[in-house]
């Protein structure tokens, strides 16, 4: 049964979970029925008027309620959809009119951390709102102060704060370059693909790419410590050193140090093309301005992963290992105390 409450917003319970009722959803949904935008939003509006009291609400306890509202207010409303679809509602951009990017707002507002049913209920919303204005094409200006004006107002403050940041990045006219490093295993790339199709940075590289193709132009008999796991990496020149944390940080900071050099040169293709960058790996070791000499025209965040606790660490090799079967976890975990002395050394 639905709960009354005194205070806060109603939650439509369904198999799903639990969900903000959010009146653009009964709108969009009245009106694929048959009613026009008008009748729609109205009804929709003394629905919500008439939950007031109500905490929750379950999706048959909901239809019920519209339902009765609907005889109450004389309205008829056909059972099916009807077959006609809305005009396109467009967006006019600095280049170009295209359609209204409902999937490119959804995209976004998953990025905030809002659930999908919320999403698709602001993204309604949004719709439904612009189309009340009586225009076919709005500018892209008008959808985004759309879209954070009801973010800020229907959500908590924090989902307000990062999609003010992902439509930051959609609109400055200059390359943003993230960096992510860390010891191997903790999680980089996983958190590289996420945050580049969150907030739709095209360009993701790691630091092991660019060092395989500076392998292909670099020979191993003349840097054979670029041929190697960075865990492992073999100094130059045949240098012994007798202590083993001694040895294994030398021949990793050597290492580093040659690919300094692709990921200095990646950055500075980015600047040239105006083209927001995303570099994780291994080999980024701080402090990071290090690999922006001469690169102005951009701004940067860096920032390491860390793992504390060994064991937890320890037991990420072999769950990769079923994600991505070419990587025998052996090899990491035979040689875990140098990743390890490596993290700590990060």
């Amino acid at each position: 049964m639905a709960k009354k409450r005194g205070r806060g917003k109603l939650r439509v319970v369904s198999r799903h979970g639990r969900f903000p009722f959010q009146t653009g959803i009964v709108t969009a949904g009245l009106m694929r029925r048959g009613l026009n935008m008008e009748q729609a939003f109205d009804v929709s509006r003394q629905l919500r008027q008439r939950l007031f009291q109500r905490e929750e609400i379950t999706t048959a306890e909901l239809g019920q309620e519209l339902g009765d509202l609907l005889d109450e207010l004389g309205v008829v409303v056909p059972q099916s959809p009807r077959v006609a679809e809305p005009e396109l509602l467009q967006v006019r951009t600095a280049h170009r009119v295209q359609a209204f990017p409902r999937h490119v707002l959804l995209r976004d507002l998953a990025a905030t951390g809002l659930d999908i049913a919320a999403g698709i209920a602001l993204s309604n919303e949004v719709e439904f709102n612009l189309r009340r204005l009586g225009h076919l094409i709005v500018p892209q200006t008008l959808v985004d102060a759309e879209i954070l004006r009801l973010v800020s107002q229907r959500c908590d403050q924090r989902y307000a704060r990062r999609y003010r940041l992902i439509h930051w990045l959609r609109v400055v006219d200059t390359p943003v370059v993230i960096l992510i490093g860390g010891a191997t295993g903790t999680g980089k790339t996983t958190l590289a693909m996420e945050l580049a199709f969150r907030l739709g940075i095209r360009v993701a590289l790691s630091t092991d790419m660019i060092r395989e193709t500076m392998r292909t132009i670099l020979s191993a008999e003349l840097v054979p410590g670029l041929h190697d796991h960075s865990f492992r990496g073999m100094l130059q020149g045949g240098q012994l050193l007798s202590d083993a944390r001694e040895r294994v940080l030398a021949g990793f900071r050597q290492q580093a140090s040659q690919v300094a050099v692709g990921i200095s040169g990646a950055i500075n293709r980015a600047r040239r093309e105006n083209t927001h960058l995303i570099i994780e790996g291994t080999h980024l070791v701080p402090p990071f301005d290090r690999y922006l000499i001469g690169n102005s025209g951009f701004r940067a965040a860096g920032f390491v992963l860390t793992i504390q606790e060994q064991n937890l660490h320890r037991i990420r090799f072999p769950a990769r290992a079923v994600r991505e079967r070419r990587r025998d976890p052996s090899v990491y975990l035979e040689s875990f105390q140098a990743v390890r002395w490596i993290h700590d050394y990060l």
